[in-house]
């Protein structure tokens, strides 16, 4: 399991327990959170967000994951995570959700470099991918930032909120990551 990390002044990583679980779902679930977080995230909006939460952190114990929470001055800002790691084939997939409080600060962009240098020089992968919905502009800004590739579109890649959505796939390597 990851320590705590200092991406930069006033931000700190924590790796996720059940005391922030705890905090972080009703954030997340906060009437104006939830609605501009659920036009781009998926998982936002799923009824067991607790029980999805506890997996993820019980995927963290288990070493298939790892899951940080950012605070910023000491407030939870976002989740930031790399699931599906597979040591077999050194890739594991980047996942993030930022409170919208807590844009244009820089929280994203260098929690999601922290937590990929972890995933490149601690766990030694070698492909980080990441998934996006094509007109989340601010996803594709990040990505391009770390230094992430893109490698395609899928149209209709699936149903959030009653309409399909386009899907974008990226992939960031440690010689890549800015």
């Amino acid at each position: 399991m990851v320590s705590i990390i200092h991406p930069g002044k006033d931000i700190h990583l924590k790796p996720l327990n059940i005391e922030i679980v705890e905090r972080l779902v009703p954030l997340i679930q906060n009437k104006d959170n939830f609605e501009k977080l659920n036009k781009y995230v998926l998982w936002v909006g799923k009824p067991d967000l607790k029980d999805l939460l506890n997996h993820w952190y019980n995927e963290s114990l288990e070493g298939k994951a790892i899951v940080m929470v950012a605070e910023y001055k000491n407030k939870i800002a976002g989740l930031f995570k790399i699931l599906d790691i597979n040591q077999t084939d050194q890739t594991g997939e980047l996942g993030y959700l930022l409170l919208p409080a807590f844009t244009k600060k820089g929280i994203a962009l260098k929690s999601c470099k922290s937590i990929l240098e972890v995933a490149f020089n601690n766990l030694r992968l070698n492909q980080v991918y990441a998934e996006t919905f094509s007109n989340n502009m601010d996803s594709q800004t990040l990505l391009r930032r770390l230094g992430a590739k893109y490698i395609n579109t899928t149209p209709k890649a699936g149903v959030h909120n009653g309409e399909f959505y386009n899907e974008q796939r990226w992939v960031v390597t440690k010689t890549l990551l800015q």
